[in-house]
């Protein structure tokens, strides 16, 4: 176990907004991690095609970038809200 990790189990006080904020980047990396599978799934299957099927598999690239893009703004995974409210009310809770 990590330093801080150790310290965080430890105090409990100091531990229970960074216990949630290190869950929630567990899993938003493990969402991440399967969108990038998707994504590179898709580009492999670009570069092997030829012709028509080249331009199918563009088209079908393209659209899974696309709502991957919509999915992360509806869920706030997306840049924006990074220095947003969620941010700075998170910041005010992370007292050590």
């Amino acid at each position: 176990m990590a330093l801080s990790g150790l310290l965080l189990a430890q105090n409990p006080a100091n531990g229970s907004c960074c216990n949630r904020m290190q869950q929630g980047k567990g899993a938003k990396a493990v969402e991440m991690q399967a969108m990038n599978a998707r994504i590179d799934k898709k580009l492999a299957a670009m570069k092997a095609a030829a012709g028509a099927a080249k331009v199918d598999a563009m088209a079908a690239l393209i659209e899974e970038l696309l709502e991957q893009r919509k999915a992360m703004q509806e869920s706030g995974m997306g840049c924006a809200r990074m220095g947003g409210k969620e941010m700075k009310g998170a910041a005010a809770e992370h007292k050590h």
